[in-house]
């Protein structure tokens, strides 16, 4: 049986991939709101540049009118301002809007500049609107079926689920969820008009005190600087929120009971959110934002399913239509995804049976008695570099050991346990060891570059039978140790 280590490091690195992506979002945004930025700079500098005495524009010379020449001109940029609007799907009240400043005989030279910052912020806002939805039913989609995949895999056992198509996604996301009754969408343009109002009052009173240019859009680069802060925190948050949902959705789809909440616990984590790691919450009071995470902007908890897989086993067997098989330890997301969510051949798994499932079960739980843990799986094709008599994929660890690894390599085993399931799945490398039938793995987690060196012995046809492949010593290295291992052992294997 998997020990709750093994699910708290799943899920948790299941979390930081929805939000590298939102990070990737997130820095997509900046282009466009320095770019933005950029532009109604230009929008007041040219401005200036053709109506300024000496630098300088009073309110009053402001709101004179456009000759006719200047009213030419700005009917050209309003004609402009519409064709690129309706090719981006801007607001129809703001094409309206230019509609009707396009058919004005009066126009004054205030109005002209406002109406080429609010097409910029238009413009930004529109394409903020299609990030972060592009961003959300990534999320959701994907958290849906990895999380299924996780709890199906990490239970051994797999049944036909129902995606989530179109419909439903769309459902998820128009449903607001905050207490303002507001959805992603209506909060982004809520957002622009903030801006939009800042930063016409930013431009009059900066008219009004005889600002230089230079100082009113030094003023303005400040007001977005702010709303850059805004929209990361609204990414990071809505991301946190959708994935939780998509989670609740495929626990309800795979019969999960309860949920253990799981929260980051380091020197930034606030005292409520450390208060509430790992408690365990029912699946019918599960509600993101309420009684799991996020409970705050730029929350970073998650939730861990609390399986009984046991009950989960012959829930299973006893109430899906279809069948249910044995998941092998080395399937792959996109094999098991084509099996059993785009209902593909089951050819080649073992068809699983209530009596099976119940016998298995029972045995993994007698020999849960000594405390030993399974902390993952191994690619046995992969791993046969090491030796071809590999006789099991199931890696363990034993409480020896884990005292082993916190005497030398204090605060890493606790610390770090939940990346070892991805680094014995997912190699790097695999060197050659001191010792018969044990390699050296070493494997560099994508997201953050940290380095680990993981000390294998594998379970080989002549060990007892209750042997299984076993952790002898884990720690986080460094580069210069990184390099003199794959410099001075033998390679057994390397990922392309």
């Amino acid at each position: 049986m998997r020990n709750a280590d093994y699910w708290r490091g799943r899920f948790s690195i299941l979390e930081d991939s929805a939000h590298r992506e939102a990070q990737k979002t997130i820095q997509d945004m900046e282009e466009l709101y320095l770019d933005a930025q950029r532009s109604v700079q230009k929008e007041i500098e040219s401005w200036y540049a053709r109506f300024a005495v000496n630098n300088q524009i009073s309110l009053t010379d402001a709101r004179k009118w456009l000759t006719a020449g200047q009213l030419e001109e700005f009917h050209w940029s309003v004609e402009q301002y519409i064709k690129i609007g309706e090719q981006a799907g801007l607001d129809a009240a703001w094409l309206k809007k230019l509609e009707n400043a396009s058919a004005r005989f009066h126009i004054s030279r205030l109005e002209a500049v406002q109406t080429g910052i609010q097409q910029q912020l238009e413009l930004l806002y529109g394409n903020q609107v299609d990030s972060l939805d592009a961003l959300l039913k990534k999320v959701v989609g994907n958290g849906y079926t990895h999380t299924a995949f996780e709890v199906q895999k990490g239970v051994g056992l797999g049944w036909d689920i129902t995606g989530l198509n179109q419909k439903k996604l769309e459902t998820l996301l128009s449903k607001p969820w905050t207490t303002d009754g507001r959805t992603f969408s209506d909060r982004i343009w809520f957002k622009k008009q903030e801006l939009v109002d800042s930063l016409q009052k930013e431009l009059v009173q900066g008219l009004l005190r005889g600002d230089s240019p230079q100082k009113i859009t030094d003023a303005i680069q400040k007001k977005f600087k702010v709303s850059r802060y805004q929209a990361a925190r609204l990414v990071n948050t809505e991301t946190s929120y959708f994935n939780a949902l998509a989670a609740k959705e495929t626990y309800k789809e795979l019969g999960v009971k309860n949920v253990e909440i799981l929260e980051t616990l380091d020197s930034i984590t606030c005292a409520f959110c450390a208060s509430m790691d790992r408690k365990v919450v029912p699946m019918s009071e599960f509600q993101p934002g309420v009684t799991v995470p996020p409970f705050h902007p730029h929350c970073r908890g998650t939730t861990v399913p609390a399986i009984d897989e046991k009950y989960m086993g012959e829930r299973a067997a006893r109430d899906q239509d279809g069948k249910v098989y044995y998941v092998p330890g080395n399937m792959s997301y996109s094999e098991w995804k084509k099996t059993f969510v785009d209902n593909g051949s089951k050819d080649g798994l073992t068809l699983a049976t209530i009596g099976s499932i119940i016998k298995n079960t029972v045995s993994m739980v007698k020999s849960e008695g000594s405390n030993v843990q399974t902390v993952g799986r191994i690619d046995i094709e992969k791993y046969r570099c090491i030796t071809d008599e590999i006789a099991t994929d199931e890696v363990i660890i034993t409480p020896e050991r884990i005292q082993h690894i916190e005497e030398r390599h204090p605060g890493d085993y606790e610390q770090f346990v939940k990346y070892v399931a991805d680094i014995l799945e997912n190699p790097d490398y695999i060197l050659e060891a001191n010792k018969p039938n044990t390699g050296v793995i070493l494997k560099e987690i994508e997201e953050n570059g940290e380095k680990f060196k993981v000390i294998l012995r594998v379970k080989v046809e002549s060990d007892p039978a209750e042997y299984r492949n076993s952790i002898l010593s884990f720690w986080q290295i460094g580069e210069t140790t990184w390099k003199k291992n794959v410099k001075n052992k033998k390679i057994l294997y390397k990922r392309e």
